[in-house]
């Protein structure tokens, strides 16, 4: 196919779709092309083809390798990051890091946040480490800040925030002579935090600081992005947020900020940017077991409402792993604080510091994970990922799948030239050149090849497999950082969760295993969308919400598309295809540890699910949990509760035959619970 790329050629393309690939890639990654039409799935691989390898000079590339690269992502046998598909070939705009890490200057304190900010509006996850060692580096607070927000009365959408305009001057902007001038711009919005904060942190006499911001030239609400893309959400979302970032800095004076406080702060910054349009702000936020208020940290989310934006995690290390089994009292207590909090609501998460640091070259400075937790960061480093469909090559011999991981480490190191405004980025980047390849569709190849999710991690086969293609992949980053002259990459391999990329071809997420075999999907439509009739021509089911007014509720009856495939191919797809929630808690540890030895030098974004009819005792859970943290690096768990109306619900193999209403092949959308950005 790539030896003819003519747009009619491309026009013509037959893509082997998902059963929601499209509709999923249209929505998050196919672009506007300058006549106004959208992207083709064949047009979208040409544009982050020839961007990738555009970032270096052409004696780098090999002479097949566009080609090769092409065919790859046309097929979805090798797919990078969502964020690569969307931002490669976008002159000037190749941001293409999904996640950052917000580190700590205690020089320019202010930086943290604005940092962090800025990503979050570009799209990006944002994880920090907010550990006492860090907070108690900061200066403390000076001054308080006396806050004015100003507007000329005529900006299309002041009635939005009126009530939060200069109460003296009722927002006049004549009244006052010393204004900061908010730009139109994401950098302008990052200025106005940045300003706040400098002048809380001032060390002059004043214990007071008059700071007056003008929003008059923040465009209207609707108004399109011509640079991004998106639509313009007006300046009601900075007002409302510049007021609590405020208040909440104001009841710091005379004292460094707590590690609740400085998540309060994000959290608005978070809330700003989710407000202003993104569909979400995706957060990591780590403490360590040490800290004397490590409690209120596990608890934080309790409270309705607070810290939504983030997902936290406690960070261990080799010394409570061996405080905890020699009986420590206040290890004991975080590790059954955590392991209640799992048995809840899944959180907090926990992350082995000790661990991330092996292997890497300067491990003091490991700082955090990424909002997903599968890469272990410095400050103010980024993710910079790419993964292999292995259920692309179930049926095919190794060296083609090392080839395609082969391919992978090449882009990724290309990708570490792409644009980074950032100066501090830049730098750790340039150090590190950390590239991430990793794989999704594992459960397919595995039961492709005939082997059970719960058993195949202790089968030598697979774990040798798995560690030649860690291998392909660093010696390949060896030797094509030795020709480019710059620092081979100080971590290669990892997991990612890949729970929207998955969708295009519609395979299994990362090395998770299906959720369900069969499934009903319940989706809700409003009393007045045309949609219900046309359902209920079709024949689907339909019924009243019961909790939400003028809604009702079509059901789908679903068949995971892995069942198809192994159905299509003679195999026993009811015995070979085991779902999460019928896999011990020892088998998921154990199919994390395996992955972790034998090929992921980085770390592992893995969460068990797990139903209420399988949870261990507590006592069983925690001692599973600390028995596997001296060879994981983190890992989440899930309970998955019963619930009426649930959008997903599983199907037993009796209900499915029996069912003989319209049937559907479609997988569970599932979405990442970590809310790692889709691109």
């Amino acid at each position: 196919m790539s030896k003819s790329l003519s747009p009619e050629t491309l026009a013509k393309y037959n893509v082997k779709w998902g059963p929601i690939g499209e509709p999923v890639y249209k929505r998050s990654y196919s672009r506007t092309k300058e006549d106004g039409s959208k992207e083709i799935w064949p047009e979208t691989v040409v544009r982050a083809v020839d961007g990738n390898i555009g970032l270096v000079d052409k004696k780098f590339i090999e002479s097949d390798e566009r080609e090769k690269l092409i065919d790859l992502l046309l097929e979805f046998a090798a797919i990078p990051a969502g964020r690569h598909l969307y931002a490669s070939g976008v002159k000037g705009r190749q941001f293409l890091f999904n996640c950052h890490a917000a580190g700590w200057d205690p020089k320019a304190p202010w930086d943290h946040f604005g940092f962090l900010f800025d990503e979050l509006m570009q799209g990006g996850g944002v994880g920090s480490n907010y550990s006492n060692r860090y907070m108690q580096s900061l200066p403390p607070i000076q001054k308080s800040i006396d806050l004015h927000v100003v507007c000329r009365p005529d900006h299309p959408n002041i009635a939005e925030f009126q009530d939060l305009l200069c109460k003296v001057t009722q927002g006049d902007v004549k009244s006052h002579s010393d204004v900061l001038k908010v730009p139109d711009t994401r950098e302008g919005w990052v200025e106005a935090v940045e300003h706040i904060l400098k002048a809380a942190w001032s060390g002059s006499d004043s214990s007071e600081s008059r700071i007056v911001i003008d929003v008059s030239g923040i465009r209207a609400r609707g108004e399109l992005l011509k640079t991004s893309g998106g639509i313009a959400c007006g300046p009601g979302p900075l007002v409302s947020m510049l007021h609590d970032f405020t208040k909440q800095l104001n009841g710091c004076i005379g004292r460094t900020l707590t590690s609740l406080d400085a998540m309060v702060l994000d959290h608005a910054l978070a809330s700003c940017v989710i407000a202003g349009g993104k569909r979400r702000s995706s957060r990591m936020s780590v403490k360590s077991w040490k800290d004397s208020d490590i409690f209120e940290f596990i608890n934080c989310k309790r409270q309705d409402g607070a810290h939504w934006s983030t997902n936290i995690s406690v960070e261990v290390d080799d010394e409570f792993i061996s405080a905890y089994n020699s009986g420590d009292e206040h290890a004991k207590s975080v590790m059954r604080a955590v392991t209640l909090g799992k048995r809840s609501n899944g959180e907090p998460g926990l992350w082995n510091r000790s661990l991330a640091m092996k292997d890497e070259r300067d491990p003091e400075l490991m700082f955090c994970p990424n909002p997903c937790g599968e890469i272990g960061l410095q400050m103010w480093e980024n993710c910079n990922l790419g993964h292999i469909n292995l259920q692309h090559f179930a049926s095919k011999p190794n060296r083609e799948a090392a080839e395609a991981f082969r391919l992978m480490t090449r882009w990724l190191i290309r990708a570490t030239f792409g644009d980074i405004p950032q100066p501090r980025q830049r730098e750790v980047v340039d150090r590190n050149r950390r590239i991430g390849v990793g794989f999704f569709g594992y459960h397919g190849w595995l039961a492709i090849r005939g082997f059970k999710y719960s058993e195949a991690y202790k089968e030598a086969s697979i774990q040798n497999t798995l560690n030649m293609f860690k291998t392909t992949v660093q010696n390949e980053a060896r030797e094509y950082s030795g020709q480019m002259n710059i620092p081979c990459p100080v971590k290669n391999t990892t997991l990612a969760p890949t729970g929207t990329i998955v969708l295009m071809p519609g395979v299994s997420a990362s090395g998770q295993a299906v959720i369900y075999r069969h499934f009903k999907r319940l989706v809700r439509y409003a009393d007045t969308d045309p949609e219900l009739e046309v359902k209920r021509k079709e024949g689907y089911k339909v019924f009243k919400d019961d909790d939400a007014r003028n809604t009702q509720i079509v059901e789908y009856w679903c068949e995971d598309p892995l069942v198809s495939v192994l159905k299509a191919k003679g195999l026993d797809a009811e015995e070979l295809v085991e779902c999460q929630d019928e896999i011990k808690l020892e088998d998921s540890l154990g199919t994390q540890r395996m992955i972790q030895e034998f090929y992921a030098d980085n770390a592992i974004s893995f969460t068990i699910n797990m139903g209420e009819d399988k949870m261990p005792t507590e006592d069983v859970m925690e001692r599973a949990f600390v028995d596997a943290l001296p060879y994981i690096k983190g890992t989440t768990f899930f309970p998955e509760k019963s619930r009426k109306n649930a959008p997903y619900q599983k199907l037993s193999k009796a209900e499915w035959d029996a069912y003989t209403g319209r049937k559907e092949t479609i997988q569970v959308e599932d979405e990442c619970k970590t809310g790692c950005p889709v691109r």
